[in-house]
């Protein structure tokens, strides 16, 4: 039992550690500061789309895990189908599209409760879709995982520690990024430079969803 918690608690700090200084750094806190930073929205509010958005990539890690568990076999053959290479492009749609509704406001959605939903649920699948095209350091490790499981559980559970350390790091890096924007910028800006801000938001974040193309 002990070993195991020991292990438990290792995969944490590994996700954890990979998430604050690793390549999901550069790759999901531009993103995502653009994205609530440029939409102007209230802290309570951007806590719970990151909230969002790091879910999404904690379900991505247990997707993995469960793959694990059930053999090292089915994860290889995921991670090597071509599934996998239109997740990119998938993850980049959804970064453009979330760039356009920056860009436009809420003029360009008749309704706004359900643009609201349908933002938010991009940002989960954002999450998602960046947690199902894992970078090497991450591959790795879910064929570690894979190795040390015994069962479907196993994989799960593992995967579940590892994401949970994921999901922390990222809190306190998206949290501290997007509230050193949202908390001081607007204080310094006039309406005009709100909207130029929110402009230049929309468009780095066009740009950002075209690089996941390349």
């Amino acid at each position: 039992m002990n070993s195991t918690i020991t292990t438990f608690l290792q995969l944490f700090g590994i996700g954890f550690s990979l998430g604050m200084t690793g390549p999901c750094l550069f790759t999901c806190v531009p993103v995502v500061t653009a994205y609530v930073s440029g939409t102007g929205k209230k802290p309570r509010e951007i806590f719970t789309e990151i909230l969002l958005f790091l879910s999404g990539r904690l379900a991505a890690a247990i997707f993995f895990g469960f793959l694990a568990g059930v053999s090292a076999r089915f994860l290889n053959v995921f991670l090597n189908s071509k599934t996998v290479s239109y997740l990119r492009p998938l993850g980049g749609a959804l970064i453009i599209l979330l760039g356009f509704s920056v860009l436009f406001g809420k003029r360009s959605f008749p309704c706004a409760g359900f643009a609201k939903k349908a933002a938010s649920g991009g940002v989960f699948l954002l999450g998602f879709f960046i947690g199902l095209a894992p970078c090497p350091p991450f591959i790795a490790l879910f064929a570690e995982i894979a190795l040390m499981s015994k069962s479907v559980l196993d994989g799960i559970f593992y995967a579940f520690f590892f994401g949970s350390g994921l999901f922390v790091s990222g809190l306190i890096a998206l949290s501290a990024a997007s509230g050193v924007l949202t908390g001081f910028l607007p204080k310094m800006l006039n309406e005009k430079s709100k909207r130029i801000f929110r402009i230049v938001c929309g468009l780095l974040m066009v740009v950002m969803g075209t690089k996941w193309f390349l």
